[in-house]
């Protein structure tokens, strides 16, 4: 609030002013009262990342064997890490909805069946996202899909080494699905989307493409 009343203050001073010394009092002011408004988004994460720990669950270390994957274990840390990930941006927790978790698994079995992705089903009952959760019995304002393909033949880079994706632990593999829905700006805007609460998730092996077929859908 001192901040608003000194610039208020200031502000018949600045037509007066060259452009350059605007910036530079205004920097000393955010400087000077440590306003927060004048971090961004990305920034406060990193600081409230922090001080949180890396999940809310309790990771075992265990290693990935996709043909006897523990579905559940997996979809719990994915969620877990996202929710991590909004806490930092100052977002609710995603609450698992069961009716979102079932458009999800209709997708995903469908993109698995097909053995390739895509947001849209030839059925026009079920045809998008929305569709699909509104078929299935839900009524919510706001629904967004995010989905992925992640093999297990994938090379990673971990500090100048190679790692096989097949050699990384449950929270590995969930953190690697989630890096690669951040990298995508349709993805990532629905991971800090405020206005979605809810998730429900999928998750398929494919033995003949060696991969998984990952969905989740958001509603709000």
């Amino acid at each position: 609030m001192l901040f608003y009343l000194i610039l208020d203050t200031l502000l018949p001073y600045f037509k007066s002013m060259r452009r350059v010394n605007i910036y530079l009092l205004i920097g000393l002011s955010c400087y000077l009262f440590n306003l927060t408004s004048c971090q961004s988004k990305e920034e406060k994460a990193k600081e409230a990342l922090s001080s949180l720990p890396e999940t809310w669950i309790t990771d075992s270390g265990q290693k990935v064997d996709p043909e006897n994957l523990d579905e559940q274990y997996l979809i719990n840390l994915i969620v877990s890490e996202i929710n991590v990930l909004r806490s930092g941006l100052k977002l609710s927790a995603l609450t698992p909805n069961a009716v979102l978790r079932a458009a999800a698994v209709h997708q995903n079995n469908y993109q698995a069946n097909r053995g390739r992705l895509g947001h849209h089903q030839d059925d026009y009952t079920m045809e998008t996202a929305k569709d699909r959760v509104k078929n299935l019995g839900g009524d919510m304002r706001y629904i967004e899909e995010n989905i992925q393909y992640f093999t297990f033949n994938t090379i990673f880079t971990e500090g100048g080494d190679a790692v096989k994706s097949a050699t990384l632990t449950y929270l590995d593999v969930a953190n690697k699905m989630i890096e690669s829905w951040i990298n995508s700006y349709g993805a990532k805007k629905h991971l800090r989307n405020p206005r979605l609460k809810y998730v429900g998730t999928a998750i398929k092996w494919h033995p003949e493409k060696k991969a998984l077929f990952v969905t989740q859908v958001y509603g709000g």
